[in-house]
Protein backbone atom coordinates (compact mmCIF):
# COMPACT_ATOMS: atom_id res chain seq x y z
CA UNK A 1 0.00 0.00 0.00
CA UNK A 2 1.60 3.12 -1.34
CA UNK A 3 2.16 6.18 1.28
CA UNK A 4 0.91 9.72 -0.02
CA UNK A 5 3.71 11.70 0.93
CA UNK A 6 2.12 14.83 0.14
CA UNK A 7 -1.22 13.80 2.04
CA UNK A 8 1.05 13.15 5.32
CA UNK A 9 3.36 16.55 5.22
CA UNK A 10 0.10 18.31 4.91
CA UNK A 11 -1.60 16.77 7.83
CA UNK A 12 1.95 17.17 9.74
CA UNK A 13 2.22 20.73 8.64
CA UNK A 14 -1.49 21.43 10.00
CA UNK A 15 -0.89 19.42 13.15
CA UNK A 16 2.41 22.06 13.76
CA UNK A 17 -0.07 25.15 13.01
CA UNK A 18 -2.98 23.72 15.26
CA UNK A 19 -0.02 23.36 18.26
CA UNK A 20 1.58 26.51 17.11
CA UNK A 21 -1.69 28.63 17.51
CA UNK A 22 -2.87 27.41 20.34
CA UNK A 23 0.75 27.81 22.33
CA UNK A 24 0.36 31.54 21.20
CA UNK A 25 -2.89 31.41 22.76
CA UNK A 26 -2.42 30.13 25.66
CA UNK A 27 0.51 32.46 26.45
CA UNK A 28 -0.85 35.77 25.19
CA UNK A 29 -0.41 38.12 28.08
CA UNK A 30 -2.98 40.89 28.30
CA UNK A 31 -2.36 44.05 30.19
CA UNK A 32 -5.01 45.78 31.69
CA UNK A 33 -4.81 49.06 32.91
CA UNK A 34 -6.18 49.57 36.79
CA UNK A 35 -7.88 51.80 38.74
CA UNK A 36 -7.38 53.98 35.60
CA UNK A 37 -9.79 56.73 36.56
CA UNK A 38 -8.26 57.03 40.40
CA UNK A 39 -5.35 59.30 39.96
CA UNK A 40 -3.27 57.03 42.35
CA UNK A 41 -0.72 58.74 44.82
CA UNK A 42 0.17 55.74 46.85
CA UNK A 43 -0.43 51.84 46.54
CA UNK A 44 1.17 49.28 48.66
CA UNK A 45 2.04 45.47 46.87
CA UNK A 46 1.68 42.71 49.26
CA UNK A 47 2.96 39.29 47.82
CA UNK A 48 0.36 36.78 48.86
CA UNK A 49 1.63 33.70 46.29
CA UNK A 50 4.64 32.50 45.03
CA UNK A 51 7.27 35.37 44.63
CA UNK A 52 8.42 38.00 42.90
CA UNK A 53 11.28 40.17 41.21
CA UNK A 54 10.93 44.31 41.85
CA UNK A 55 12.87 45.86 38.71
CA UNK A 56 13.87 49.97 39.02
CA UNK A 57 13.64 51.70 35.67
CA UNK A 58 14.79 47.88 34.25
CA UNK A 59 17.51 47.24 36.99
CA UNK A 60 17.09 44.21 39.60
CA UNK A 61 16.41 45.05 42.62
CA UNK A 62 15.61 42.36 44.99
CA UNK A 63 13.10 39.37 45.16
CA UNK A 64 9.74 39.36 47.37
CA UNK A 65 8.59 36.87 48.87
CA UNK A 66 5.22 35.29 50.37
CA UNK A 67 4.23 37.80 53.12
CA UNK A 68 6.13 40.88 52.02
CA UNK A 69 5.16 44.19 51.41
CA UNK A 70 6.24 47.50 49.64
CA UNK A 71 4.60 50.60 48.98
CA UNK A 72 4.91 52.86 46.51
CA UNK A 73 4.61 57.18 46.80
CA UNK A 74 4.39 59.70 44.28
CA UNK A 75 7.00 61.90 45.18
CA UNK A 76 8.63 65.08 42.95
CA UNK A 77 7.74 63.43 39.86
CA UNK A 78 9.17 60.27 40.61
CA UNK A 79 7.91 56.56 41.92
CA UNK A 80 9.31 56.37 45.52
CA UNK A 81 9.90 52.82 46.49
CA UNK A 82 10.43 51.69 50.24
CA UNK A 83 9.60 48.70 52.08
CA UNK A 84 8.62 50.14 55.26
CA UNK A 85 11.92 50.41 57.14
CA UNK A 86 14.34 51.46 53.80
CA UNK A 87 13.91 53.53 50.77
CA UNK A 88 15.05 51.59 47.83
CA UNK A 89 15.40 54.68 45.19
CA UNK A 90 13.40 56.76 43.21
CA UNK A 91 12.12 55.64 39.69
CA UNK A 92 10.69 56.56 36.33
CA UNK A 93 9.39 53.10 36.05
CA UNK A 94 8.97 50.04 38.16
CA UNK A 95 8.05 46.31 37.47
CA UNK A 96 7.00 43.36 39.41
CA UNK A 97 7.43 40.04 37.59
CA UNK A 98 6.17 37.17 38.46
CA UNK A 99 9.42 34.90 39.95
CA UNK A 100 7.69 32.12 40.26
CA UNK A 101 4.80 30.45 38.31
CA UNK A 102 1.16 31.05 39.47
CA UNK A 103 2.18 33.73 42.07
CA UNK A 104 -0.67 36.25 42.79
CA UNK A 105 -0.41 39.59 44.61
CA UNK A 106 -2.97 41.90 46.67
CA UNK A 107 -3.15 45.22 45.47
CA UNK A 108 -4.27 48.45 47.78
CA UNK A 109 -4.81 51.88 46.60
CA UNK A 110 -3.79 54.22 49.94
CA UNK A 111 -4.57 57.68 48.05
CA UNK A 112 -7.29 57.61 47.03
CA UNK A 113 -8.14 54.26 49.78
CA UNK A 114 -9.52 51.60 47.99
CA UNK A 115 -10.35 47.86 49.62
CA UNK A 116 -7.23 45.62 48.26
CA UNK A 117 -7.80 43.22 45.59
CA UNK A 118 -6.02 40.04 44.85
CA UNK A 119 -4.51 39.78 40.80
CA UNK A 120 -2.55 36.74 39.03
CA UNK A 121 0.59 37.61 36.88
CA UNK A 122 3.33 40.37 36.99
CA UNK A 123 2.41 44.29 37.96
CA UNK A 124 4.12 47.36 35.89
CA UNK A 125 3.96 50.89 37.28
CA UNK A 126 5.01 53.87 35.81
CA UNK A 127 4.61 57.60 35.82
CA UNK A 128 1.12 58.84 33.16
CA UNK A 129 0.58 62.56 33.31
CA UNK A 130 1.29 62.97 37.08
CA UNK A 131 -0.16 59.95 38.52
CA UNK A 132 0.60 56.30 39.57
CA UNK A 133 -0.34 54.20 36.39
CA UNK A 134 -0.81 50.29 37.31
CA UNK A 135 -1.01 47.67 34.58
CA UNK A 136 -1.87 43.80 35.10
CA UNK A 137 0.26 42.13 33.20
CA UNK A 138 -1.31 38.25 33.11
CA UNK A 139 -2.46 35.42 30.20
CA UNK A 140 -5.58 36.10 28.44
CA UNK A 141 -7.63 33.02 30.19
CA UNK A 142 -6.40 34.33 33.83
CA UNK A 143 -7.91 37.76 33.26
CA UNK A 144 -11.08 36.48 31.56
CA UNK A 145 -11.47 34.15 34.96
CA UNK A 146 -11.51 37.14 36.66
CA UNK A 147 -14.12 39.00 34.56
CA UNK A 148 -16.27 36.39 33.99
CA UNK A 149 -16.64 36.14 38.18
CA UNK A 150 -16.64 39.96 38.43
CA UNK A 151 -19.76 39.98 35.52
CA UNK A 152 -21.31 37.84 36.52
CA UNK A 153 -21.16 35.85 40.05
CA UNK A 154 -19.92 33.12 41.07
CA UNK A 155 -22.61 30.96 41.69
CA UNK A 156 -24.06 29.81 38.00
CA UNK A 157 -24.13 26.49 36.22
CA UNK A 158 -21.40 25.63 33.99
CA UNK A 159 -22.63 26.14 30.77
CA UNK A 160 -23.70 29.73 31.35
CA UNK A 161 -19.81 30.25 32.84
CA UNK A 162 -19.27 29.17 28.92
CA UNK A 163 -21.46 31.03 27.55
CA UNK A 164 -20.06 34.24 29.40
CA UNK A 165 -16.40 33.30 29.02
CA UNK A 166 -16.87 33.38 25.35
CA UNK A 167 -18.50 36.40 25.51
CA UNK A 168 -16.12 38.26 27.22
CA UNK A 169 -13.28 36.72 25.29
CA UNK A 170 -15.15 38.08 21.95
CA UNK A 171 -15.41 41.43 23.52
CA UNK A 172 -11.47 41.14 24.78
CA UNK A 173 -10.33 41.08 21.57
CA UNK A 174 -12.58 43.14 19.45
CA UNK A 175 -11.36 45.62 21.89
CA UNK A 176 -7.76 44.93 21.91
CA UNK A 177 -6.56 48.14 20.98
CA UNK A 178 -9.21 49.99 22.81
CA UNK A 179 -6.77 52.50 24.76
CA UNK A 180 -4.35 53.53 22.53
CA UNK A 181 -0.85 55.47 23.82
CA UNK A 182 -1.98 54.49 27.62
CA UNK A 183 0.04 51.29 27.43
CA UNK A 184 -2.04 48.92 28.10
CA UNK A 185 -5.17 46.85 25.93
CA UNK A 186 -8.15 46.92 28.37
CA UNK A 187 -9.13 48.91 31.56
CA UNK A 188 -10.93 47.31 34.49
CA UNK A 189 -14.29 48.95 34.84
CA UNK A 190 -17.04 48.80 32.77
CA UNK A 191 -15.54 51.36 30.08
CA UNK A 192 -14.65 47.50 28.65
CA UNK A 193 -15.44 44.80 30.89
CA UNK A 194 -15.36 44.87 35.06
CA UNK A 195 -12.55 42.87 36.41
CA UNK A 196 -11.41 42.97 40.25
CA UNK A 197 -8.42 40.83 39.90
CA UNK A 198 -8.39 36.70 40.54
CA UNK A 199 -11.17 34.26 40.04
CA UNK A 200 -10.83 32.62 43.27
CA UNK A 201 -14.63 31.51 44.29
CA UNK A 202 -15.41 28.72 41.97
CA UNK A 203 -13.05 26.40 40.67
CA UNK A 204 -16.05 25.48 37.77
CA UNK A 205 -15.06 28.97 36.01
CA UNK A 206 -11.63 28.29 35.70
CA UNK A 207 -12.91 24.96 33.89
CA UNK A 208 -15.13 26.77 32.01
CA UNK A 209 -12.70 29.19 29.83
CA UNK A 210 -10.28 26.24 29.89
CA UNK A 211 -13.27 24.60 28.00
CA UNK A 212 -14.29 27.40 25.70
CA UNK A 213 -10.17 28.35 25.43
CA UNK A 214 -10.18 30.03 22.00
CA UNK A 215 -13.58 30.14 21.23
CA UNK A 216 -15.44 33.17 19.82
CA UNK A 217 -18.87 34.46 19.01
CA UNK A 218 -18.83 35.64 15.05
CA UNK A 219 -21.61 36.64 12.91
CA UNK A 220 -21.79 34.63 9.12
CA UNK A 221 -19.23 36.37 8.36
CA UNK A 222 -16.74 34.93 10.69
CA UNK A 223 -16.47 38.72 12.30
CA UNK A 224 -16.31 38.72 15.84
CA UNK A 225 -19.66 40.04 17.33
CA UNK A 226 -20.10 43.24 19.82
CA UNK A 227 -20.61 40.60 22.75
CA UNK A 228 -22.69 42.64 24.64
CA UNK A 229 -25.00 41.45 27.62
CA UNK A 230 -27.24 43.00 30.67
CA UNK A 231 -28.20 41.35 33.96
CA UNK A 232 -32.38 40.78 33.13
CA UNK A 233 -34.19 41.79 30.02
CA UNK A 234 -37.55 41.93 31.68
CA UNK A 235 -39.03 39.12 29.62
CA UNK A 236 -37.75 40.58 26.72
CA UNK A 237 -35.09 41.74 24.94
CA UNK A 238 -34.01 44.88 22.74
CA UNK A 239 -32.83 45.37 19.18
CA UNK A 240 -29.64 47.24 19.63
CA UNK A 241 -30.78 50.06 17.42
CA UNK A 242 -33.44 51.01 19.59
CA UNK A 243 -30.47 51.53 22.63
CA UNK A 244 -27.90 53.04 20.52
CA UNK A 245 -27.73 55.04 17.14
CA UNK A 246 -27.42 51.96 15.12
CA UNK A 247 -27.20 48.16 16.10
CA UNK A 248 -25.93 45.11 14.48
CA UNK A 249 -28.27 42.63 12.68
CA UNK A 250 -27.24 39.65 14.95
CA UNK A 251 -28.85 42.25 18.18
CA UNK A 252 -32.21 41.65 17.36
CA UNK A 253 -35.07 41.46 19.69
CA UNK A 254 -35.95 38.14 21.68
CA UNK A 255 -38.90 37.48 23.45
CA UNK A 256 -37.24 36.01 26.65
CA UNK A 257 -39.30 34.07 29.63
CA UNK A 258 -35.93 32.55 30.89
CA UNK A 259 -35.69 35.94 32.59
CA UNK A 260 -39.01 36.10 34.23
CA UNK A 261 -39.41 35.71 37.64
CA UNK A 262 -35.25 36.26 38.76
CA UNK A 263 -34.14 38.62 40.97
CA UNK A 264 -34.10 41.47 39.09
CA UNK A 265 -37.18 41.01 36.66
CA UNK A 266 -39.18 43.70 38.46
CA UNK A 267 -38.51 46.71 40.23
CA UNK A 268 -40.31 50.03 41.35
CA UNK A 269 -39.27 53.79 41.49
CA UNK A 270 -41.43 56.71 42.81
CA UNK A 271 -41.20 60.58 41.59
CA UNK A 272 -43.47 63.40 42.02
CA UNK A 273 -45.67 64.55 39.44
CA UNK A 274 -44.01 67.79 39.50
CA UNK A 275 -40.74 66.11 38.74
CA UNK A 276 -42.01 64.97 36.13
CA UNK A 277 -43.56 67.70 34.36
CA UNK A 278 -40.64 69.44 34.66
CA UNK A 279 -38.54 66.89 33.06
CA UNK A 280 -41.22 67.15 30.22
CA UNK A 281 -40.46 70.51 29.88
CA UNK A 282 -37.04 70.67 29.28
CA UNK A 283 -37.12 68.04 26.63
CA UNK A 284 -40.24 68.79 24.78
CA UNK A 285 -41.20 71.33 22.41
CA UNK A 286 -44.75 71.08 22.65
CA UNK A 287 -47.10 73.00 25.70
CA UNK A 288 -47.41 69.51 27.50
CA UNK A 289 -50.05 72.30 29.89
CA UNK A 290 -52.60 71.31 27.02
CA UNK A 291 -52.37 67.60 27.93
CA UNK A 292 -54.34 65.78 30.98
CA UNK A 293 -52.19 64.33 33.28
CA UNK A 294 -52.64 60.70 32.36
CA UNK A 295 -51.25 62.12 28.81
CA UNK A 296 -47.73 62.68 30.48
CA UNK A 297 -47.97 58.75 31.47
CA UNK A 298 -46.03 56.28 29.93
CA UNK A 299 -47.23 52.76 28.97
CA UNK A 300 -45.38 49.81 27.39
CA UNK A 301 -47.08 46.27 27.35
CA UNK A 302 -43.70 45.45 25.31
CA UNK A 303 -40.20 47.46 24.61
CA UNK A 304 -41.00 50.71 22.61
CA UNK A 305 -37.95 52.75 21.05
CA UNK A 306 -39.38 56.00 21.88
CA UNK A 307 -42.22 58.00 24.01
CA UNK A 308 -44.55 60.15 22.11
CA UNK A 309 -45.94 62.85 23.26
CA UNK A 310 -47.52 65.48 20.97
CA UNK A 311 -45.57 66.39 18.13
CA UNK A 312 -42.50 65.17 20.33
CA UNK A 313 -40.47 61.97 20.73
CA UNK A 314 -38.08 61.07 23.97
CA UNK A 315 -35.64 57.99 23.36
CA UNK A 316 -36.63 55.85 26.26
CA UNK A 317 -32.73 54.70 26.65
CA UNK A 318 -33.01 58.40 27.14
CA UNK A 319 -34.85 58.86 30.27
CA UNK A 320 -33.51 55.56 31.83
CA UNK A 321 -30.52 57.18 31.86
CA UNK A 322 -31.99 60.56 33.26
CA UNK A 323 -33.98 59.41 35.68
CA UNK A 324 -31.57 56.83 36.90
CA UNK A 325 -33.85 53.78 36.12
CA UNK A 326 -32.83 50.00 36.46
CA UNK A 327 -34.41 49.95 32.43
CA UNK A 328 -36.11 51.73 29.90
CA UNK A 329 -38.66 49.07 29.98
CA UNK A 330 -41.39 50.53 32.92
CA UNK A 331 -44.85 51.93 32.96
CA UNK A 332 -46.43 54.47 35.34
CA UNK A 333 -49.33 55.08 37.28
CA UNK A 334 -50.21 58.34 39.08
CA UNK A 335 -51.26 57.66 42.90
CA UNK A 336 -52.15 61.43 44.05
CA UNK A 337 -49.06 63.88 43.82
CA UNK A 338 -46.30 61.37 42.49
CA UNK A 339 -46.10 58.54 39.89
CA UNK A 340 -45.59 54.86 40.81
CA UNK A 341 -42.97 53.84 38.16
CA UNK A 342 -43.27 49.80 37.38
CA UNK A 343 -39.90 48.74 35.74
CA UNK A 344 -38.99 45.38 34.28
CA UNK A 345 -35.45 44.06 34.27
CA UNK A 346 -32.50 45.61 34.37
CA UNK A 347 -29.62 46.80 31.69
CA UNK A 348 -30.00 48.24 28.45
CA UNK A 349 -31.84 45.17 27.31
CA UNK A 350 -29.61 44.05 24.65
CA UNK A 351 -27.90 40.97 24.09
CA UNK A 352 -27.49 37.99 26.30
CA UNK A 353 -29.87 38.54 29.49
CA UNK A 354 -26.96 37.17 32.62
CA UNK A 355 -30.27 36.03 34.38
CA UNK A 356 -32.15 34.43 31.90
CA UNK A 357 -28.87 32.67 30.30
CA UNK A 358 -28.66 31.20 34.05
CA UNK A 359 -32.04 29.70 34.02
CA UNK A 360 -31.27 28.60 30.59
CA UNK A 361 -28.15 26.42 32.08
CA UNK A 362 -30.03 25.45 35.08
CA UNK A 363 -32.73 23.67 32.61
CA UNK A 364 -29.79 22.00 30.96
CA UNK A 365 -29.75 24.05 28.18
CA UNK A 366 -25.47 24.50 26.56
CA UNK A 367 -23.68 27.48 26.62
CA UNK A 368 -24.00 26.97 22.40
CA UNK A 369 -28.23 26.78 23.04
CA UNK A 370 -27.98 30.26 25.10
CA UNK A 371 -25.71 32.30 23.08
CA UNK A 372 -27.93 31.22 20.06
CA UNK A 373 -31.01 31.88 21.76
CA UNK A 374 -30.30 35.67 22.44
CA UNK A 375 -27.97 36.64 19.18
CA UNK A 376 -29.40 35.84 15.95
CA UNK A 377 -27.30 33.71 13.08
CA UNK A 378 -24.40 33.28 15.02
CA UNK A 379 -21.63 30.60 15.42
CA UNK A 380 -18.81 29.84 17.76
CA UNK A 381 -15.72 29.38 16.08
CA UNK A 382 -11.74 29.44 17.21
CA UNK A 383 -10.42 32.51 16.85
CA UNK A 384 -7.90 31.20 14.04
CA UNK A 385 -10.80 30.99 12.22
CA UNK A 386 -11.17 34.66 11.99
CA UNK A 387 -9.34 36.45 9.16
CA UNK A 388 -6.79 38.33 10.09
CA UNK A 389 -7.81 41.43 8.98
CA UNK A 390 -10.81 40.98 11.37
CA UNK A 391 -8.49 40.60 14.36
CA UNK A 392 -6.60 44.25 15.77
CA UNK A 393 -3.30 45.03 15.04
CA UNK A 394 -2.09 44.70 18.53
CA UNK A 395 -3.81 41.15 18.76
CA UNK A 396 -2.36 39.90 15.32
Amino acid sequence: MGINRGRILRLLLNLVLVWFFTFRLAAQEVRIGLFDDQSAKTIVFHCVGGSYHAYGDSEFYREINIGELIYVSLMDGKLLLMDGELHWGAFNRLEIKEAASGSNFRLKLVDPAWDPRQYPGSLEINLFHGTIQLINKLPLDEYLAGVVETESGSTAGSEFFKAQAILCRSYAIKNWDKHPGQNFNLCDNTHCQAYHGASEANPIIHDAVLATHGLVLADQSSSIVSAIFHSNSGGETQRASDVWNSGEEYLQAVLDPFSLGQRNAQWEKSISLSHWKEYLRQKCQSDISKLNDDQLLILQDHRKKFFILGNDSIRLADIRNDLMLRSAFFSMERLNDSILIRGKGYGHGVGMSQEGAMEMASQGFSASDILRFYFFNVQIIEIDDIPVSGLPDGFK
